[in-house]
């Protein structure tokens, strides 16, 4: 039976037809089983037939299509990126084999994560409009799954988000990938939401969020509606407080009410008092 092959950690795993994606039992990120057997399907050789290729050429691409998809299969990722690369060099429009290129450079663990999600956008992203066939797509979705995966297990905070807008960048409406996302985003709003109620209710007014703090908000804030609502609580408490807060924290105010231009609901407000903080709710 072929394997999986985790692009955070390289090592196989075996797949389960019974579930929409699988976790690497080595180091917890999660797999697309069905983008796995989508990215076989679109290896086939019928693209062959109409590309134009001398019989020498259609041989030697078949060849190589084969091989490359059986040492993926297999875990041998530079053998398979070298096939790949061989073959687009005598077929460079073959959109499959570019894609499953990028799939290769996407499990390279000797390859910053960061480095790999920037080339494997550029191979998603200059594939024409018109060549997104169904079996097109879903190969694209498949590497923005994996891409997300990878942010959550190889990188952390902020580069976690900035990879999470690069795989949103590849598949815009991927609810396999969404949901991963929501995963990983909500605790770690809940922890931030958390950290700022505390730094409030110790130093009242004078407690300035950082710039950073804000940015990863803003991020958060992107795929989580909670996210929002907590960006106009900043946005209200920076205001209120603006003499004692950060110029940098102050730079912040347009893109926190930005991004919350939509949201609609209750928001907390705090109130500095006789008797401490005080939370009220306030509605949009």
């Amino acid at each position: 039976m072929s394997s999986l092959i985790c692009h955070g950690c390289g090592s196989t795993n075996a797949p389960d037809t019974s579930v929409s994606y699988i976790s690497c039992e080595y180091c917890g990120a999660s797999i697309s089983v069905a983008a796995f057997y989508r990215g076989l399907s679109a290896n086939s050789l019928e693209s062959l037939v109409d590309a134009g290729l001398s019989d020498t050429d259609q041989t030697q691409v078949s060849k190589l299509m084969e091989d490359a998809s059986e040492y993926m299969n297999a875990g041998d990722i530079p053998s398979a990126k070298d096939r790949l690369e061989k073959l687009l060099q005598i077929y460079p429009k073959h959109i499959p084999s570019r894609l499953n290129l990028a799939k290769c450079i996407l499990r390279d663990t000797n390859v910053d994560a960061r480095e790999r999600s920037k080339i494997v956008v550029n191979h998603c992203l200059n594939v024409p409009e018109p060549l997104k066939t169904p079996e097109i797509t879903m190969m694209i979705d498949g590497i923005a799954f994996d891409l997300a995966s990878l942010a959550i297990h190889s990188v952390n905070g902020l580069d976690t988000l900035h990879l999470f807008d690069i795989s949103h960048q590849i598949s815009g409406n991927n609810k396999e990938r969404d949901v991963l996302v929501e995963g990983y985003v909500s605790p770690v709003l809940e922890k931030f939401v958390t950290k700022m109620r505390s730094g409030i209710k110790k130093k009242k007014s004078s407690f300035c969020p950082s710039a950073t703090e804000l940015e990863l908000l803003l991020h958060i804030s992107k795929y989580n509606e909670a996210g929002k609502s907590f960006c106009l609580t900043m946005e209200n408490w920076i205001s209120e407080n603006s003499k004692k807060m950060h110029p940098r924290a102050l730079e912040k105010l347009d893109d926190l009410a930005k991004i919350a231009n939509d949201f609609t609901g209750d928001f907390v407000v705090f109130k500095v008092g006789l008797f401490g903080i005080k939370e009220e709710l306030k509605s949009v």
